[in-house]
């Protein structure tokens, strides 16, 4: 088999048709990653192989771990090989800790100057759990089983083959009959056959399984009224407005109003956090397209999306050409097709926002994305963005009513190329497509530059 080249998907029909050729065996000719790796620090994050670190002794049992002492090894280890993105999970306990695990990641970050380092809070989100069996026993079922799925307190504790307590108050009222009710991730399936009162659901079991305590409960193919967020996410959000998180995995949304709701608890302080919207169910895949008016990215969670099977979903045809839709797009699709066309060893951008990177990544190229910026808030989201390798520059941005634009634009694009050469992305010598603006600030985006991976830009004269 030839050896495969980053150019292949461009001789194929369609993307499905790349895809399908794609093998295990494929080794790219140039080892750089197109797709950021999210790293969840949490309190299990202890034993050596997950802290990345470089010391040969054996693992300290987990008595005699501490964060203070793990994170800073696994954060500066993850940094230089695996970790673009560490994610803190949802704040259910120990606040301090998790102020830590911030903290350390700020720590290396620090130590390793120009390569920014993102943090991500995921929300819970609403949720539908059943209740305790008494003693917190399994209770098996059979397949055409009948009980009682129940929202009375009196079973909240006391769950048990008659009737099954579910914290979902208006459960009753959004289900319908022939409806299913998926329990611990459809271990336990039930269709409903019959609303019995404002409490109570008549149910059948469809398999063979147990009802225990504390299990999720999925309800396919029905909207449910739960708020967006509850009291606990509002917290959670505040103390990552307090520690400038750069970005918002919100799960469950389902609604366009969600994530508009979430913009309202971050408020002014925390409007440059991203926020990207998890969908996990048929409800957030119906209301696709108003989410996405709201948001800014999605992540299909495969967990809870997978219980729901979807079916088939027609769409309107689309353009398969598309269009630019302003000058700075326009800009970014011509850096693209002349990266193409040079075999350019990397396309280099100099931005404030993030978002002509954003666009350079939204048509695919076939080599990195070098971002330069002095937006340390860019420089962290744009992790988000494929083949984006953001790089915050060192140096304030100065008076250009003394110094000279241009002298100042050839700097970074120099310093940029260095850092690519440093991190092994580009060579010596190889082609780089450059992006810039006119003047400094947002919006300006016009010249493209083509220049050798050199110190000197190819400028030096004889």
């Amino acid at each position: 088999m030839s050896t495969p080249t980053p150019f292949d998907h461009l001789s194929n029909r369609m993307k499905l048709e790349w895809h399908s050729k794609l093998h295990t065996d494929m080794a790219p000719a140039k080892n750089y990653r197109r797709t950021s790796i999210i790293g969840t620090i949490d309190i299990v994050s202890r034993s050596q192989d997950q802290l990345g670190g470089e010391d040969q002794h054996a693992p300290p049992s987990r008595s005699e771990c501490r964060p203070d002492e793990l994170f800073p090894r696994f954060i500066r280890g993850s940094c230089r090989r695996l970790l673009s993105l560490p994610k803190t999970p949802s704040l259910t306990s120990l606040p301090q800790y998790h102020q830590s695990v911030i903290d350390n990641a700020r720590e290396a970050e620090r130590v390793q100057p120009g390569r920014p380092l993102a943090i991500a809070l995921d929300t819970k989100g609403p949720e539908i759990r059943t209740g305790n069996t008494v003693g917190d026993k399994d209770i098996p079922i059979k397949e055409g089983h009948e009980l009682n799925i129940t929202t009375d307190e009196k079973y909240a504790n006391a769950s048990d083959d008659k009737n099954m307590y579910v914290d979902y108050k208006n459960i009753t009222k959004v289900i319908e009959p022939g409806k299913l009710i998926y329990v611990d991730d459809g271990i336990l399936s039930f269709t409903v056959l019959e609303i019995v009162d404002e409490k109570t659901l008549r149910v059948r079991c469809l398999n063979n399984g147990n009802i225990s305590s504390r299990k999720g409960v999925n309800l396919p193919g029905t909207d449910v009224d739960l708020p967006a967020l509850s009291e606990k996410d509002v917290n959670d959000l505040k103390f990552g407005v307090k520690n400038k998180v750069d970005m918002i995995f919100a799960s469950f949304i389902r609604r366009g109003s969600d994530i508009r709701h979430i913009r309202e608890v971050l408020g002014e302080e925390g409007k440059e956090i991203q926020i990207i919207a998890k969908i996990e169910n048929q409800q957030g895949v119906n209301n696709f397209d108003e989410i996405l008016e709201e948001t800014d990215g999605v992540m299909v969670a495969r967990g809870d999306l997978g219980i729901e099977i979807l079916p088939p979903r027609s769409s309107s045809p689309r353009s398969l050409c598309p269009r630019p839709a302003d000058t700075v797009e326009a800009i970014a699709m011509a850096a693209v097709g002349a990266s193409l066309e040079l075999n350019a060893g990397a396309i280099l951008v100099l931005t404030t926002s993030g978002n002509t990177a954003r666009l350079l990544s939204k048509y695919r190229p076939a080599c990195p994305i070098i971002m330069v910026t002095r937006n340390p808030i860019a420089s962290r989201y744009s992790h988000l963005y494929r083949g984006v390798y953001p790089f915050l520059f060192p140096e304030a941005k100065p008076d250009f009513n003394v110094k000279i634009w241009q002298e100042d634009v050839d700097r970074r694009l120099k310093w940029g190329i260095q850092q690519g050469i440093k991190l092994g992305i580009i060579n010596r010598g190889e082609n780089v497509v450059c992006v810039q603006g006119w003047r400094g600030g947002m919006g300006h985006t016009n010249t493209i530059r083509v220049v050798p991976a050199e110190d000197n830009l190819g400028l030096a004269t004889s």
